[in-house]
């Protein structure tokens, strides 16, 4: 009965030491992007451009660009992104790609629960569960992503950890019924 208690005890250790590391990683790489962008390093041509086509967005119903040409051109010629307007709901708010540096920051700390899970599905324990997670949090490429500038690619990414995470069940169901 005891190493039941002691598991649970464990489990809910980690799982608060899991969500209070994710709230530390999304407040810091927010304010290390919103710093970034607040002190003239982010760059034209991923979050002022996505910035300025989501503003057309809503100022001209079309998302238009003029980074790079003196003349406007249609930011879906280039690049087709059509969840930009669900940001131009966030910029009657507040206009500005803070709202770019929040989601992705957001979407990036939340990839944090999909990973974890993921690991205590292939078998491992909570706390090795918890030190993949906070391995690929912290690896140099997300932490990169993360605070710098703004790519679309980062949104997916809790996504893309579901979806992992869903496929481990079918990979184990598969191999259950073929060598059972």
């Amino acid at each position: 009965m005891q190493p039941i208690v002691f598991i649970a005890v464990q489990a809910k250790a980690v799982y608060r030491a899991l969500l209070i590391s994710c709230s530390v990683y999304f407040l810091a790489m927010l304010l290390l992007g919103i710093d970034r962008h607040w002190s003239f390093k982010a760059s034209v041509n991923d979050t002022g451009a996505f910035s300025q086509a989501i503003w057309s967005i809503l100022n001209n119903g079309a998302p238009m660009v003029t980074i790079g040409t003196a003349e406007p051109y249609h930011w879906f010629g280039v690049h087709f992104h059509p969840w930009l307007y669900l940001y131009a709901l966030l910029y009657k708010i507040y206009p500005g790609p803070e709202w770019l540096i929040l989601t992705q920051s957001l979407a990036i700390a939340s990839t944090a629960l999909p990973i974890y899970k993921t690991g205590l599905r292939l078998g491992y324990t909570h706390w090795q569960s918890f030190s993949w997670t906070l391995g690929v949090l912290l690896n140099p490429f997300v932490l990169s992503a993360a605070q710098w500038d703004f790519h679309p690619v980062t949104v997916a990414t809790p996504f893309i950890a579901w979806f992992c995470y869903c496929l481990t069940d079918c990979f184990y169901r598969f191999s259950v019924s073929i060598f059972s």
